[in-house]
């Protein structure tokens, strides 16, 4: 990668302005002279606003209203799992129209690396990828398992998840044990995961608080 370089980071559902490891990364990334693109729905921001100092990081608030030209549906039909989704997807009602926008927000442009975070945020990545192939890097901090979904729609959900995840060359997670659940659910070789556990920058604190 060469110097402001574009990186896309994508986030659905999720508490941008909480998410120290989010931002940080964003940070450390834009030190490197990357141009950073963080999108968010606008419902995720609101509740949890993020605002950078540092001009190469950009927060795009994607608009959860439907756009009045959209070719998400054209685009899915090159990933048929989430083609199906789409067409059956209930659940979800927001998600399908964050889509919608972000494909018109990134039209034309190019990024040197896709940085989904957790299961909405890669499948957003993965459909960008589809379209514009770059590198995939997925933050996966707090695991979305089979148990867990009590729906059909979720269970799509999970399935696009192992899909995409499958093409990422790395998938970032925060320990061990989570570790071992993430790969033997999602068919994910062992050296395709990093480590990173969640934290705040600056130096680390050893001594027990009172």
């Amino acid at each position: 990668m060469t110097k402001r370089d574009r990186i896309g980071v994508f986030l659905f559902g999720y508490p941008l302005g909480v998410s120290d490891v989010v931002t940080q990364t964003a940070g450390r990334l834009a030190d490197f002279g990357f141009e950073i693109e963080i999108f968010v729905d606008e419902i995720s921001f609101s509740t949890s606003p993020f605002s950078s100092r540092d001009p190469r990081v950009k927060v795009q608030k994607v608009q959860l209203s439907p756009p009045s030209t959209s070719d998400l549906l054209d685009t899915a039909r090159q990933w048929p799992a989430l083609d199906v989704f789409l067409r059956s997807n209930t659940s979800f009602p927001r998600f399908p129209i964050f889509l919608e926008q972000l494909l018109n927000l990134t039209r034309g442009k190019r990024y040197s690396l896709l940085i989904g975070i957790e299961p909405f945020g890669l499948i957003s990545a993965y459909l960008l990828h589809i379209t514009r192939p770059a590198p995939l890097l997925y933050y996966n901090m707090e695991l979305f398992q089979r148990r867990n979904c009590h729906s059909a729609d979720m269970i799509m959900v999970k399935e696009l998840e192992i899909e995409a995840s499958r093409e990422c060359f790395f998938t970032l997670i925060q320990d061990e044990g989570r570790a071992k659940v993430f790969v033997k659910e999602n068919g994910i070789d062992r050296n395709r995961l990093l480590f990173l556990p969640v934290s705040t920058s600056g130096p680390a604190v050893t001594k027990k608080s009172d």
